[in-house]
């Protein structure tokens, strides 16, 4: 039996009423996905004042900014 455990894509998103952003880890497999999923993630948080994704290597994948 062989395990694959890969988490490519995380995020944090900057919150207004914290100095530390929030984690969401991310099911995309791509890039443009993985933005993608961010956008949707991060209106979920009242105080989200943008997002920064990053890859599975902990270089920055992009920052994807909200437009609040």
């Amino acid at each position: 039996m062989v395990w694959e455990l890969s988490v490519p894509y995380f995020c944090l998103i900057d919150l207004s009423a914290s100095s530390v952003p929030h984690m969401e880890f991310l099911d995309a497999e791509t890039r443009l996905e993985a933005e993608a999923e961010a956008r949707t993630l991060a209106p979920r948080h009242a105080s989200a004042t943008g997002v920064r994704v990053f890859g599975s290597e902990d270089e920055a994948a992009g920052d994807v900014q909200l437009r609040l």
